[in-house]
């Protein structure tokens, strides 16, 4: 009987943790998941997991490093992300830590103009967890931190899992000047006090380059950018259905020095041949070479070692 009772345990843990993780609902991650997470930041010595990739120095700021304010700013029903910028902006010098929903708000024309304003006063960190995060290599972030699961940069639910191995390639080709640190993905969580700790270790560990940043350069449309004559495009099912505004805003950015365009598609809902048939029509169509970077990969199918999904 109790070893029934023992499985009837662990398959209601699984469920829960699953539902928890896998939900993106705000209010039943309120009620489960997040006075979880405020304990585990409190336990976890994030010095001891954090794995450098890729090395830069980082640019030099007006104040120490000591002295900057340090703000997660975490996925929220009422973010307002002009308002969060310009608060920031009054500040000495600041390190913010964006996720998703905030990342991908610098690729639009007010998000761009923020990101200029910001650019000299502060630090940038990124939670990069998959493809949807592609287009923000263009956009000069100064730290890239990175869940990795199995080799993945792997996000909850969102199913665009990028190996960690490419974007040290994708580093290393674009020529990039961001710190990209690595992070098991159980270590890294949306809850602020966790993602401003692992922010201040990072800032502590990394070198800094005593010569003036340059003045920063970003060509960006929605969901895509470019750098050093790479394009870096995040496909989503409204620029899957509605090509003739995708290829608008490619050509917007332009194309005629362009050696070739980095795709990342939503597996969830994108399959592996229409995202295949998809990166072929726009080489042909724009006559660039082009290649995709993440796969369907998230948390749970990394976790369960789906070789469906995961490459060889």
């Amino acid at each position: 009987m109790w070893r029934k009772r023992t499985l009837l345990l662990l398959i209601f843990l699984v469920s829960y943790l699953h539902l928890m993780v896998n939900n993106p609902v705000r209010e039943i991650k309120t009620i489960g998941l997040e006075p979880l997470q405020k304990i585990a930041a409190r336990q976890i010595d994030y010095a001891d997991h954090i794995q450098f990739i890729y090395q830069p120095e980082l640019r030099p700021l007006t104040i120490a490093k000591e002295e900057l304010t340090v703000k997660a700013i975490t996925p929220g029903p009422d973010d307002n992300f002009k308002q969060i910028a310009e608060q920031l902006t009054e500040s000495d010098g600041f390190a913010i830590v964006q996720c998703s929903a905030m990342d991908s708000w610098h690729t639009s024309e007010t998000g761009k103009a923020y990101l200029m304003k910001m650019y000299p006063r502060g630090y940038r960190i990124v939670v990069f967890d998959g493809g949807h995060h592609l287009p923000t290599l263009g956009l000069a972030p100064d730290i890239l931190v990175v869940p990795q699961m199995c080799g993945y940069a792997v996000h909850s639910y969102m199913q665009d899992g990028m190996q960690i191995k490419k974007l040290k390639e994708l580093a290393a080709d674009l020529e990039l000047s961001c710190v990209i640190a690595v992070l098991p993905r159980w270590a890294v969580f949306k809850q602020q006090q966790a993602l401003e700790s692992v922010t201040k270790i990072i800032i502590e560990k990394s070198d800094y380059n005593k010569n003036p940043a340059g003045v920063l350069n970003i060509n960006t449309e929605y969901h895509m950018s470019k750098y050093n004559h790479r394009i870096l495009l995040y496909i989503d099912q409204n620029y899957y259905r509605h090509t003739e505004v995708l290829l608008e805003r490619i050509k917007g950015l332009g194309t005629d020095d362009v050696d070739k365009i980095y795709l990342a598609f939503d597996y969830k809902k994108i399959n592996r041949q229409q995202a295949k048939d998809f990166a072929a029509w726009l080489g042909k169509e724009l006559a660039v070479a082009i290649e995709t970077v993440n796969e369907p990969v998230y948390v749970f199918n990394a976790f369960w070692g789906d070789r469906s999904v995961l490459s060889e």
